[in-house]
């Protein structure tokens, strides 16, 4: 599973990834307004697995990973039109998206909304992924008729969104033919 940590400019999302990754990337106190994903897999201890490997004594063990991803590229001012290109790539390959919001006072650490406000932070994170999903394309798919046992036909129209490219050289999932 990949987890993309997303969030303003200092609202912490580093630190909460160097505690889930058990890394140590510094948490810097400003942004220069570019995309960039620090990404770190950590393995899942699961007791079960432990268990069976007692059992069966396997050559190899393999636990499932979790694939953290902190994304920086949000800035102050970014409106939702903004969120493209390399920043919505960095978020697209994600299966899940943690969003981080600040929630304490540091005078050494400015807040880009100029207060801290987790509330107001969190709506506009919500917001400006919302249109971003409603500004991307989708396409309608008809579907032809299909002969099904008995003779009946019907016709299936389903809406599709379209996602975004992805940023390597992976075909699109494509609808086989019939």
């Amino acid at each position: 599973m990949k987890i993309g940590i997303i969030g303003l400019p200092n609202s912490g999302k580093t630190t909460v990834f160097n505690a889930l990754t058990r890394s140590e990337k510094p948490a810097e106190a400003y942004t220069n307004g570019q995309v960039a994903v620090h990404t770190a897999i950590v393995e899942v201890p699961d007791p079960r697995v432990d268990a069976l490997t007692g059992l069966f004594e396997p050559e190899r063990i393999t636990y499932a990973t979790v694939i953290y991803n902190d994304i920086s590229g949000f800035g102050k001012g970014r409106a939702a039109a903004d969120i493209g290109g390399p920043l919505l790539n960095a978020m697209a390959n994600n299966d899940a998206l943690m969003l981080v919001v600040r929630a304490f006072e540091d005078e050494n650490v400015p807040h880009p909304q100029d207060s801290v406000d987790p509330v107001r932070d969190l709506s506009m994170l919500e917001s400006e992924l919302i249109l971003s999903d409603m500004s991307r394309p989708s396409s309608t798919v008809v579907l032809p008729e299909t002969e099904i046992t008995g003779g009946t036909f019907f016709t299936v129209t389903m809406t599709v969104s379209v996602p975004a490219p992805p940023s390597s050289s992976t075909p699109p999932n494509r609808v086989p033919p019939s």
